[in-house]
């Protein structure tokens, strides 16, 4: 969900991706299980890439969720089981990150996938018409405020400086 300058906001194209996405251009190498297991073998050269925090994997996902999301958006409209597992989709990363989130960012991340939450019961109201986000005041009030955009730009930096990318 890419970060408007004051708030979260999903319009069409759907800019939805919000602090949520993060900005991870490098956030990490995951490895499998497997690859992690090094019972009996000699560590000395062991050379695997480090394990990705759990809350920039989560956020991570979460970028990749939104996108066939923004896809369906863009288009003006979507088939409506189509756009209903897309949402699902971006619902569950979004809940992902929130438990995975550290305790000094979870409220703020919290506060920011309510928003995205919102958004999206509106986008599945209106059949995927991304312009009934900004249509409706009561949502654009709350997605235009103080107190939301200092909850993302909390969890934006937090995203820079732990999972080492860069903002949007």
């Amino acid at each position: 969900m890419s970060f408007r300058t004051r708030g979260v906001r999903l319009s069409a194209p759907l800019a939805c991706a919000l602090v949520l996405t993060g900005a991870l251009a490098g956030c990490g190498v995951g490895g499998s299980v497997a690859a992690s297991d090094t019972r009996g073998a000699d560590t000395s050269t062991d050379r695997r890439a480090p394990v990705e925090d759990p809350f920039c994997a989560a956020s991570r996902v979460n970028s990749e969720a939104i996108s066939p999301l923004n896809r369906l958006v863009s288009g003006g409209g979507a088939d409506r089981e189509e756009l209903v597992r897309a949402v699902d989709a971006v619902r569950r990363s979004g809940s992902d990150m929130v438990i995975a989130a550290p305790p000094e960012i979870r409220d703020d991340v919290q506060q920011t996938v309510d928003a995205v939450d919102l958004q999206l019961d509106a986008l599945l109201a209106n059949n995927g018409d991304g312009r009934a986000v900004s249509a409706d005041p009561t949502l654009s009030a709350r997605l235009d405020s103080a107190e939301l955009a200092a909850a993302g730009e909390k969890v934006s930096d937090y995203l820079t400086r732990a999972c080492g990318g860069t903002r949007r």
